[in-house]
């Protein structure tokens, strides 16, 4: 085997095992490795996906246009959006803010959006607007002043506000402003629990939508294979994510929120065959029908963080063999309508609900008396078996910081289990 084959072997290997940041820095820094970096396999711990920012592991990657003053002071508030990575939105020379820019869908998006078309109030209006902001601000100063209090508050508001009425100034009357802008790129990792940034800064020749789809494409795009990323988290309930065109992930874990059948219909054209049935599927909200949607239903393991007042209803349509509910807290009703469903569905062996609760129930000491009358034979302190079928039973662990859920004030556990002869 020669020399160079070798080498090509052994690069392989390295990038394969690399963490993804580090091979993002040598796919910049070394352009002649560009090629043979974007064909090893790429693996990802942990992906979150947001409307301005993409966090990879430890580091954030995340664009914003800041605004740099060629004459006079920097207006407080500008000051602030620059110190935060700049605004989060198209902005035309002037820094008035380009509505349309973050609706604009191209090929590889994906889009959450619920309205088709962005409401774009009448540029009279909005001078009218901040016209009459600065006169109640003023108002308020004076007040403050007669009164003797502090107004650093208020003048910073007329500050800002004034800046943001002479950017419609400027744009009507076709004046060149004081000022530039600028796409700006913060890329940000604790380490022993210190930040640390880097700050890469673009002339603003291109939309901040480009800038965003420039930034996911040189991460992720034009790869041989899936990329496989163990945590995905996405959160753009409505909005469009830049992604670069082809795009594909096997995901084992996902993470969301909003609708979910809809985000999860958006999401579908990056997931890759091989990451079904999903390893774990977390949700924000179980409310109505949002889960009935295929790549939920199928998820091995589903995790909801807050269920609607319709408890007890909402539940029953859930197939999935494991589930995990955090709630505030469990009437005896629901507990004991909980355990009749599951009764009355047989639900099968290897099923297992986990409920996890915040505040110990008010019958939290009346558990095992509550689980004999609906023909419960207790096993210990925290179990109770409770008959099914003739082949099943329903199983019922309880009690504070449980085993099952060592870190939860409270929880119960319901699991099909085969019956002992």
């Amino acid at each position: 085997m020669s020399t160079t084959s070798m080498s090509l072997e052994t690069l392989q290997f390295l990038l394969q095992h690399l963490d993804a940041n580090r091979r993002f820095e040598i796919y910049n820094r070394c352009p002649a490795l560009r090629a043979i970096e974007k064909t090893v396999p790429l693996k990802i711990n942990s992906l979150t996906l947001m409307g301005n920012c993409v966090t990879v592991n430890d580091t954030t990657y995340g664009f914003g246009i800041i605004r740099r003053y060629n004459v006079g002071d920097t207006p407080h508030y500008v000051a602030a959006s620059n110190e935060r990575g700049g605004v989060d939105y198209e902005v035309d020379r002037y820094g008035v803010r380009d509505e349309l820019d973050a609706h604009t869908v191209t090929p590889g998006d994906v889009d959450t959006k619920v309205r088709e078309e962005p409401w774009i109030p009448d540029e009279n209006f909005r001078i009218r607007r901040l016209e009459n902001q600065i006169q109640i601000y003023e108002a308020r100063l004076a007040q403050q002043r007669e009164r003797r209090r502090n107004t650093a508050r208020t003048e910073k508001n007329i500050e800002a506000v004034r800046a943001k009425l002479f950017e419609y100034q400027c744009r009507r009357e076709n004046i060149p402003p004081n000022y530039e802008h600028f796409l700006q790129l913060t890329t940000s990792r604790t380490v022993d629990e210190q930040e640390q940034r880097t700050i890469e800064r673009y002339a603003h020749n291109k939309k901040f939508s480009e800038a965003k789809k420039q930034l996911t494409t040189v991460l992720f795009g034009d790869r041989n294979s899936p990329i496989y990323v163990t945590n995905f988290t996405f959160v753009c309930s409505q909005g469009v994510i830049r992604l670069p065109v082809g795009l594909k992930l096997h995901v084992e874990k996902l993470k969301l929120g909003g609708d979910v059948g809809r985000i999860l219909e958006a999401l579908a054209p990056i997931f890759h065959e091989t990451s079904f049935p999903l390893k774990k599927l977390e949700i924000d909200l179980l409310q109505g029908d949002n889960i009935n949607h295929p790549i939920a239903q199928a998820a091995r393991i589903l995790k909801i963080m807050m269920i609607s007042l319709d408890f007890q209803q909402n539940i029953l349509a859930i197939t999935n063999p494991v589930v995990r509910i955090i709630v505030m807290m469990l009437s005896e009703q629901t507990l004991e309508g909980l355990i009749g469903n599951w009764i009355d569905l047989k639900r099968p062996i290897g099923t297992e609900h986990t409920i996890l609760i915040q505040q110990e129930p008010l019958f939290a000491f009346e558990m095992e008396d509550i689980l004999k009358r609906i023909n419960g034979v207790p096993i210990d302190d925290e179990n109770v078996l409770i008959p099914m079928t003739a082949g099943t039973q329903l199983k019922v662990s309880y009690g504070p910081f449980p085993e099952f859920a060592p870190r939860v004030k409270w929880a119960v556990r319901f699991s099909t289990v085969v019956t002992e002869h």
